[in-house]
């Protein structure tokens, strides 16, 4: 990798965990997702619908549908680490629904019939055993209820929205990819293709919140009192996934940038015990190196 890609997504992964910080702050949930989703579509939709409409009119019908399971996986997503962070810590929760859905990828792309390498099932053996460190608060009294409660529950959610939409982006790209001239780059096709699925995870999270009062009731409360906030982890959201793209340009292969990008595990996991003095229990720490060793070996592997 290029000095300028691993600035890039070193500047990418501190926006990340940035984003998730003040969601976190700000007791988040589906009217503050949709929210700041929202945001980036309307920031993101002059560039789509006037830049790249040439590639819009060309999208083939049948990505529509992978689009639309794209979308609701990502409410899914939101409304899951919404709930995670409402019930739960940052430095837990920001681990696992980052690493366990690469676990849960490589699972299915096995059963696909994708082949794993030994560096990839040491690497699932870590994220795994990483995954059930995190929530114990000492090695002397492991119990139940720290898996069996409802911030877990939450984070679970937000692993299967981001293995769904991981699993149909994939299928997704790469049919967008078949059915254009060659002379649209790959970084073209995934801002389309993520304007698209952002459109329909913000109108998916819409219909949550009308289903909602509690969800309606946070939804005129961010209104009236902090809409900067949700806007702003919005933008940080777009910048930090363009800066990830923009660093796609500067290597050979993309799979450093997925590897390296997890550099963003341990800083969330730091960014909640130091900035948001969250409990740095032992079993944590070890956890939280477990998933970020396990990720890169899969990554690598």
């Amino acid at each position: 990798m290029s000095s300028l890609a691993i600035l890039l997504v070193l500047i990418s992964a501190v926006l990340h965990v940035s984003w998730n910080l003040l969601s976190k702050k700000n007791s988040p949930s589906a009217a503050f997702f949709l929210i700041a989703n929202a945001a980036s579509v309307v920031v993101l939709a002059p560039v789509i619908l006037i830049g790249y409409r040439d590639v819009v009119s060309q999208m083939p019908p049948a990505i529509w549908p992978l689009l639309m399971v794209s979308g609701i996986c990502l409410a899914i997503y939101f409304c899951g680490i919404g709930g995670a962070y409402r019930h739960g810590d940052i430095s837990l929760s920001y681990p696992i629904a980052r690493g366990l859905p690469i676990l849960c990828v490589a699972l299915i792309s096995t059963l696909r019939g994708g082949e794993l390498t030994a560096l990839g099932i040491t690497g699932m053996i870590l994220i795994a055993i990483g995954a059930l460190l995190i929530p114990i608060h000492s090695f002397r009294s492991v119990h139940l209820r720290s898996y069996f409660n409802r911030g877990i529950a939450y984070v679970l959610l937000a692993v299967v929205g981001t293995t769904g939409y991981t699993v149909v982006d994939s299928d997704g790209m790469h049919m967008f990819a078949a059915a254009l001239p060659p002379e649209h780059g790959m970084m073209t096709l995934a801002i389309v293709y993520v304007f698209f699925e952002m459109l329909i995870g913000s109108a998916c999270l819409g219909g949550v919140v009308l289903c909602s009062k509690a969800e309606r009731l946070r939804f005129m409360r961010s209104m009236h009192t902090a809409i900067h906030i949700p806007i702003i982890a919005g933008l940080i959201l777009t910048v930090a996934y363009g800066l990830i793209l923009a660093a796609m340009l500067h290597v050979r292969d993309v799979s450093y940038i997925a590897a390296f990008r997890q550099v963003s595990i341990p800083l969330g996991a730091v960014a909640g015990v130091v900035l948001l003095k969250e409990h740095a229990y032992r079993a944590k720490l070890i956890g939280v190196a477990a998933i970020f060793a396990g990720l890169l070996l899969v990554k690598l592997g």
